[in-house]
């Protein structure tokens, strides 16, 4: 029996419009299979490595090796123990075999046990394909560890970092148990994101005798969330009220969406407004309080009259101003900006404070003039992908922003999604006019990306206006990003409080 899973990994964490691998978990229990025992693999010209792993059980006697495709493999004992009554590594070693191939797998990669017989019990493949797509992030934890009646009170914790993403997303966990004895024996744990949290308990194989590989899912959890946490147990019966036994942990793996967005260059801004030249407009203007008629801090210009004036003399200020407008409306159309924050929050403080002139007048030399050079590279690296989410794809214009339409033909953008007042001085009131039947919610988030509260969630009717009154007594000072999603769309506009 084999279990077949699509999953995607990137090792260096993520980039997005880079497409990242793709990984496929197949195994089998193999305790008392006739020896050797082959995996076979389709596609094998997509694939660019296959990691295969034996797990190993041995009581009262000495690991010895086994052959994968031929090749010698030396036994490894497993790296965490959890069971307190075992010597694990002296009366018994319970552990596993591992090898990478990067070629000769094209006809399937064979186990011997080399005269091992029934202390081998699972065979496991992790194939590594070409050409996955980009949004997935995977993280991969080679740790195993054995179990057994460990309890509740000292369970181990698989924990995961994860990426923020602009919108909830489901975790799935895949781990491999090994030497799950169907005598009424039990797995028991708990998978955690934030407040999202399921607990699991089971006692049976699907991948033949000795082998489950378990899928647990954490659906629709906040893009904020950025540590996932696997605990595990073999119960104690009378504290857990369940029986507990012994059992091993293989590779584990988690997969989850990550929508960070893109970011596009100044250039691309300059030239996507109301005022032209290109011929559609990028809608994420229209998220400034005036559009690009907004006034630019003590510029005395508006955001479009900034970034069409030139950096005379090389001034500072229209340096960073540029760079400044861009990330802005790069971060309002949904790009992460984690990476940025507190340089974003530095020129903010530096435009709140001084005008063109004021840059102008100063020397090359001057430190407030550097802080100004230095705080528009980083803003110019955000913006052409060089840090943060990446640089949107080539030929980009609206086609994301535009192309969608609902069954009907409709655009899926929301209707009438205002803020007023905005600046917010004690209350506001936050309207809209949904596009689709069903759910809707309203998220603020702070400047680092951190959803400060859920304002509003519930089921909405298609064309039927709703109103929302928010008091700002509860949240500090400062400007925040609304978001909204009715169905598959999300809207969002930027809000300042003010005390």
């Amino acid at each position: 029996m084999k279990k077949l899973l699509l999953l995607s990994i990137m090792g260096f964490g993520i980039v997005l419009n880079v497409h990242c691998q793709i990984v496929e978990l197949i195994g089998e229990g193999v305790r008392d299979e006739v020896n050797p025992v082959t995996l076979t693999f389709t596609d094998t010209g997509t694939i660019d490595s296959v990691r295969v792993e034996a797990a190993g059980i041995f009581r009262g006697t000495t690991p010895g090796t086994v052959l994968f495709n031929g090749e010698e493999c030396m036994f490894t004992l497993a790296e965490n123990d959890y069971a307190p009554t075992v010597d694990n590594g002296g009366s018994q070693n319970w552990g596993y075999y591992a090898k990478t191939f990067t070629s000769g797998f094209e006809s399937g990669i064979t186990l011997n046990k080399n005269e091992q017989g029934t202390q081998i019990v699972s065979f496991i493949a992790y194939i590594f394909r070409e050409d996955g797509g980009p949004g997935i992030y995977n993280a991969v934890n080679y740790n195993h560890t054995f179990f057994f009646v460990n309890g509740s009170g000292d369970p181990y914790t698989y924990q995961f970092n994860i990426p923020p993403s602009g919108g909830d997303r489901d975790i799935e966990v895949l781990v491999p148990f090994s030497e799950l004895t169907e005598d009424g024996r039990h797995v028991m744990g708990s998978l955690t994101a934030g407040t999202v949290s399921i607990n699991f308990d089971f006692d049976s194989n699907n991948q033949g005798e000795l082998l489950n590989i378990q899928d647990f899912v954490l659906p629709d959890v906040p893009g904020d969330v950025t540590e996932a946490n696997l605990s595990i147990y073999s119960p104690i019966e009378s504290i857990d009220g369940k029986k507990g036994d012994s059992f091993l942990t293989s590779s584990v793996l988690l997969t989850t969406t990550v929508d960070q967005g893109c970011t596009l260059t100044q250039g691309y801004w300059k030239t996507h407004s109301e005022y032209g030249p290109a011929s559609k407009p990028d809608p994420t203007w229209n998220l400034l309080t005036n559009g690009p008629d907004t006034e630019f801090f003590l510029s005395g210009k508006t955001y479009i009259e900034v970034l069409n004036t030139q950096p005379k003399g090389g001034n500072a200020y229209y340096m960073l101003a540029h760079q400044y407008i861009a990330a802005e409306l790069n971060m309002l159309a949904g790009a992460y900006w984690g990476d940025i924050t507190d340089e974003f929050n530095e020129a903010t403080t530096l435009l709140l404070s001084y005008t063109p002139a004021n840059i102008g007048a100063l020397k090359g030399n001057n430190p407030l003039r550097k802080d100004f050079e230095e705080l528009a590279g980083t803003l110019d690296d955000f913006n052409n992908g060089t840090i943060g989410p990446g640089h949107c794809d080539e030929g980009y214009e609206l086609s994301e922003k535009s192309a969608q339409i609902n069954p009907e033909g409709a655009p899926l953008e929301i209707t009438d999604f205002s803020v007023y007042p905005n600046p917010v001085l004690s209350h506001a009131t936050i309207s809209f006019t949904p596009v689709y039947d069903g759910t809707a919610t309203i998220d603020l988030y702070n400047l680092m990306g951190q959803k400060t509260a859920r304002l509003f969630s519930k089921n909405v009717s298609k064309d039927l206006p709703e109103h929302i009154s928010v008091e700002n007594g509860e949240f500090k000072e400062g400007t925040y990003i609304l978001v909204i999603q009715n169905g598959p769309t999300t809207q969002s506009t930027k809000i300042d409080i003010k005390k």
